[in-house]
């Protein structure tokens, strides 16, 4: 799916990844499709709407900037994404990479984090920047991923 080719895809640098998962038992695991396995990611579970429980603000201390992903766009991103930039963490959302249960919801919240000071893009924006220039050793993986045909994200209406 298009979600494990973004998670396979994102680390073309030493990047690492935390992973946050909300009353598990309640709502079941992370998604299989992202791949939480990997020795560059970090599962904390949480309560809290926003990411920031005390454990993540250890692990994330020394950090510059956080690309975040994930649902529900309008409760549990939004509050991580205010909560970081207070914290004067520069904040890149993920536009085709956050969900809601409503369009209407998505919407505002990616409108909300924008007028924060939050950068609103695309993962393939994100997976280029990691990169930084084409003679990356992952550039021809990351090529065949965002030459594949995309999927509807719903942010643009169709014609």
């Amino acid at each position: 799916t298009r979600t494990r080719t973004r998670t396979h895809a994102s680390t073309p640098t030493p990047t690492t990844f935390s992973c946050l998962s909300a009353r598990t038992a309640a709502l079941g695991p992370t998604t299989a499709d992202i791949d939480i396995k990997r020795p560059n990611v970090t599962c904390f579970a949480k309560t809290q709407f926003s990411m920031l429980v005390p454990e993540v603000q250890q692990h994330i201390q020394d950090t510059k900037s956080v690309v975040l992903f994930g649902i529900e766009a309008h409760v549990c991103v939004t509050q991580t994404a205010l909560d970081l930039l207070e914290m004067g963490i520069d904040v890149f959302v993920v536009a085709d990479g956050v969900s809601s249960r409503s369009q209407t919801d998505r919407m505002i919240a990616l409108s909300r984090m924008r007028a924060a000071g939050a950068v609103v893009t695309t993962y393939e924006s994100v997976l280029f920047q990691l990169l930084r220039d084409s003679t990356h050793p992952l550039f021809k993986e990351v090529q065949k991923i965002v030459t594949a045909p995309p999927i509807d994200t719903g942010l643009l209406p169709l014609p």
